[in-house]
């Protein structure tokens, strides 16, 4: 499977067979990054707005909003600081990865900062 974010703000799902699973509308302005979770079975997304949303492949619904000083956030750290601190990263969401667990996700933003969720 592919995901796909685009400038137009909506998140595309293609199989190997170039058939999109799913397409829908992400309302938080152009989608910047998508990662598919380890089984295929969950997708992030971030945004220009720093919205990170997590959706089912399979229904292609959003399950899960990820707030800023939520329990879920693990917690943030810039690059070159020390420790980490509570926080958000600032909009818009550039990067997301998945661990090969599926437990946690990683986003961060143009400045450095990453911030850790628990999922």
């Amino acid at each position: 499977m592919l995901a796909i974010g685009t400038t137009r703000g909506e998140v595309l799902v293609v199989d190997s067979q170039g058939r999109t699973r799913f397409k829908r509308e992400e309302r938080h302005g152009k989608v910047f990054c998508v990662s598919l979770s380890p089984d295929g079975r969950s997708l992030a997304s971030g945004s220009q707005d720093g919205t990170l949303n997590l959706w089912d492949v399979g229904t292609g619904k959003i399950v899960r909003n990820l707030k800023a000083n939520s329990m879920q956030q693990a917690g943030c750290a810039r690059e070159g600081a020390a420790g980490g601190h509570e926080g958000v990263h600032a909009p818009p969401c550039r990067a997301i990865a998945w661990c090969p667990s599926g437990k946690l996700l990683a986003s961060g933003d143009e400045s450095g900062q990453v911030c850790l969720w628990n999922l």
